[in-house]
């Protein structure tokens, strides 16, 4: 186990060699297919609405297994952004200003490597001081990813994820799933895993359908969720165009679209927003996911659905008080956590 600290003031990186039982606890969950934060509790027409990255299957799989957790700690003397009503104090502890009962400041964090894969959590030490806090965990374009309204007694938040288990969707799955003109099947091929799903269409060049739960009853609330991200290889001769779908019902369904790259493993984000609808869907109760192909391709997987991906994270904290003349609350300490790969090494 390695855990890495960045001190982006000091250019300074910290290295803790052995880890730490909570991140082996994390990880050793989510191979078992626990969840560990339920303990806490449109067509695309453009490319550019798929953010992709390729690498070699060779060069993917280190990527994968050579995966660390990487902490950004923001400490005294605190580094403000967007401060408004907010200080430091002598110690470099962020507080509201003389005579205001109320102000907020962000810490933000760009993953830096290409090799990110999720975020896992935000830390943070806080003084009440008979004030308030609250947390309010926010993406690159502002919109609010969680909240925690009181940020004195729960000074941590997990970021949602789904499957809860890494990889757990396409990783020897088949059994789960139902097909319509296709036929699916566990492949020892998978380009993050030993196994991955193969959709193999009824009749090439028609459209075959996999879809899952087999029982399309999943009940899944995906309200939260900002992109879906698939890992997809096909070994046809050209670049082929897929159907992705998110079901209500049959009636009521999310729609994107994808080309998927010919014999090239790739990583395909798709942000929920590209999707088209078709009837009155509603992301707060999925059924079923579907994936229409009319050619033989490859599926693997690690998080399908992920609030943000590698993009500038905000934390903003806003502090209250009572009367000007109050001790303010105090915030000495913010860590940011993610999980990233590592730089194969030929």
């Amino acid at each position: 186990m390695l855990e890495i600290e960045y001190d982006p003031r000091n250019l300074r990186y910290s290295l803790i060699l052995g880890g730490k039982r909570e991140l082996f606890e994390e990880i050793f969950e989510e191979s078992i297919g626990g969840d560990v934060a339920a303990r806490f509790g449109k067509a695309m027409t453009t490319p550019e609405e798929t953010s992709t990255l390729a690498y070699s299957l060779d060069k993917i799989a280190r990527i994968q297994a050579d995966q660390k957790h990487v902490t950004y700690v923001n400490k005294p003397p605190i580094t403000l952004y967007n401060a408004q009503n907010v200080i430091l104090d002598p110690d470099g502890k962020a507080e509201l200003t003389s005579g205001a009962t109320e102000g907020s400041f962000e810490a933000q964090i760009l993953p830096p490597s290409e090799l990110f894969i999720n975020w896992v959590k935000v830390e943070w030490m806080a003084e009440k001081n008979g004030g308030q806090i609250s947390a309010e965990f926010l993406n690159s374009n502002g919109e609010t990813l969680g909240q925690i309204y009181d940020a004195y007694d729960t000074q941590h938040y997990r970021f949602r994820k789904w499957p809860r288990g890494y990889g757990s969707l396409t990783y020897r799955d088949a059994s789960n799933l139902g097909a319509n003109n296709a036929s699916i099947s566990d492949k020892r091929e998978g380009i993050l895993h030993g196994y991955c799903l193969k959709l193999m269409p009824s009749t090439l060049g028609s459209n075959g359908e996999i879809y899952y739960p087999s029982s399309k009853d999943l009940d899944l609330d995906l309200s939260w969720a900002k992109w879906l991200r698939l890992y997809l290889y096909t070994d046809y001769d050209e670049d082929i165009s897929i159907r992705m779908r998110l079901h209500q019902d049959d009636s009521n369904y999310l729609e994107g679209s994808l080309l998927v790259k010919a014999k090239e493993w790739r990583k395909y984000e798709v942000s929920m927003d590209s999707l088209s609808q078709v009837g009155s869907p509603s992301l707060s109760n999925i059924n079923w996911i579907s994936i229409i192909s009319p050619y033989p391709i490859l599926i693997d997987s690690d998080h399908v659905f992920l609030p943000a991906v590698r993009e500038l994270m905000r934390v903003r904290l806003t502090l209250k008080r009572g009367l000007p003349s109050d001790e303010s609350p105090k915030i000495k300490l913010v860590k940011i956590i993610w999980r990233e790969g590592a730089w194969p090494n030929y």
